[in-house]
């Protein structure tokens, strides 16, 4: 037999094997979509070599559906390729008037923000609101100031617009996944709710907050369910509603149960608290504490301390890891600050926009907030799975893909897809909410070639705990046949 005949099986051989691969997975494909839960349901799906960002595999690629928290994809790959792992953010305690030689500030003492989500939340190496707020009160004693005769300001004015999107869900901006942003966040915008748990039918009592909020009152509508319920409360009210409804219902039984609720204001709040710890260790302040609604030229303030966030890979990591809406949303009014903006949702979204379309993507999705809570959010698997693979590709892609969740292990992911095979190394963004389930990110086939893809479902049938698992088989089963 001679080379070239040789030559011609081998490449016949190949190529049949690499049809019948590819069979296979539009066969695997078909039999996912005929799923009696995705009857009716709105499917789009695309998967790419992750080196030259090739389609593979894709199904209505460029359909335009709700992503949910897949969305944070976007905002974290972009605000990490534009500021680097290095960027910090800083809030700065400052002073204007003068300080005399007893201690006698004839002036305002400042706390400027300039939008940092991870001020008094203790996550990673950032402080808790305690220790912060003891550091804050080391500086003023250092610095000497023994009373105030001006007031107590929180600067929040770094970014500007709503503290929520307009086309968030009334039942979502009062519970703490719903928190707002503004230019001084803290303590992650949320606090803890205790409520004492009574038997079944019952109405469940308020114990209180944590941290506590002066002014914040409750009209209790919850009841008590059965002992194996489960968290059912929402708490309703805007990011300036200060009178809070709760409906729902929490487990019946005895003790404490706890929910989280989005704080009104935090900027607010903390003026407020900060007063009290000062109050505490006899510093005064002659006009009290608030929100600073007036403009104090910034050449006409005296630096005392400046206090930097964890680095951004950081925060990123716990934003995607974690699904925290209010870092995602955060990142995007920091976009929005870019290039001379004043930090609003519109120009962080103009900003992603043409980030994009640097890097040679074309298309028009219709994008209202930064974390994807927004029902109103239209994106197709083709933009996100194209927005990552070129992420994966730069320069940080291997710092971003380590901030992915990994299947069985962490993040959302560690939560679901636990019978996924270890060799895949699934490392993926989850997203959910009602009759929405999406899911966006890397693995690796048999032969060790990595793929880039993104997943969204709409309007399924079924719960969402079959959903995912259903996806789970379906790229178990493609890994198995590539």
């Amino acid at each position: 037999m001679s080379r070239l005949v040789k030559w011609i099986i081998g490449l016949q051989f190949l190529l049949t094997v690499s049809l019948s691969a590819q069979e296979l997975s539009l066969r695997v494909l078909e039999e996912f979509l005929n799923d009696p839960s995705l009857q009716g349901a709105d499917v789009s799906m695309a998967f790419l070599d992750a080196k030259n960002g090739e389609a593979i595999l894709t199904h209505q690629p460029n359909s335009l559906l709700v992503p949910a928290s897949s969305h944070k994809l976007l905002v974290s790959s972009t605000i990490l390729n534009r500021l680097g792992a290095d960027f910090r953010y800083r809030t700065y305690l400052e002073y204007t008037g003068t300080l005399s030689e007893q201690g006698v500030l004839n002036g305002n003492l400042i706390i400027r923000g300039s939008g940092d989500p991870s001020l008094g939340t203790g996550i990673f190496s950032a402080l808790s609101l305690e220790a912060f707020t003891d550091l804050l009160l080391t500086m003023v004693k250092r610095e000497g100031i023994k009373s105030i005769t001006g007031g107590i300001y929180v600067d929040d004015n770094f970014f500007s617009g709503s503290p929520v999107s307009d086309t968030w869900e009334r039942s979502d901006v009062g519970n703490y996944y719903g928190a707002g942003v503004w230019g001084f966040n803290i303590h992650n915008n949320l606090y803890y709710l205790d409520l004492l748990k009574k038997p079944r039918g019952q109405r469940p009592g308020i114990k209180g907050t944590r941290p506590s909020l002066d002014g914040l009152s409750f009209s209790n509508k919850l009841k008590c369910a059965g002992p194996y319920s489960g968290d059912n409360a929402y708490i309703y009210g805007g990011p300036d509603v200060w009178d809070k409804e709760i409906k729902g219902s929490i487990p019946s039984g005895n003790g404490v149960f706890t929910i989280k609720g989005s704080m009104p204001n935090p900027p607010f709040f903390y003026a407020k608290y900060f007063e009290q710890k000062l109050k505490a260790e006899g510093i005064l302040a002659a006009q009290g504490a608030m929100v600073l609604n007036f403009y104090i030229p910034l050449d006409k303030r005296l630096p005392v301390f400046t206090h930097f966030s964890p680095p951004l890979s950081e925060l990123v990591k716990h934003a995607n890891l974690e699904s925290d809406n209010m870092y995602c949303e955060t990142f995007l009014k920091t976009l929005g600050t870019l290039n001379g903006g004043k930090g609003s949702r519109e120009e962080g979204i103009a900003y992603l926009k043409k980030s994009w379309l640097d890097w040679g993507l074309q298309s028009d999705p219709q994008i209202f907030d930064g974390s994807g809570l927004s029902r109103s959010n239209r994106l197709s698997s083709i933009i996100l799975a194209k927005v990552l693979q070129n992420t994966l590709g730069s320069d940080d892609g291997d710092l971003f893909y380590s901030t992915l969740p990994k299947s069985g292990t962490s993040g959302t992911l560690g939560k679901i897809f636990k019978n996924s095979p270890e060799q895949m190394n699934l490392s993926a963004k989850t997203g959910s909410m009602r009759s929405v389930r999406s899911l966006t990110g890397v693995f690796e086939t048999k032969s060790g070639k990595k793929v880039v893809f993104s997943i969204i479902i709409n309007r399924y049938n079924g719960s969402g705990y079959d959903m995912w698992k259903k996806m789970e088989s379906f790229l178990t089963e493609l890994y198995h046949q590539s």
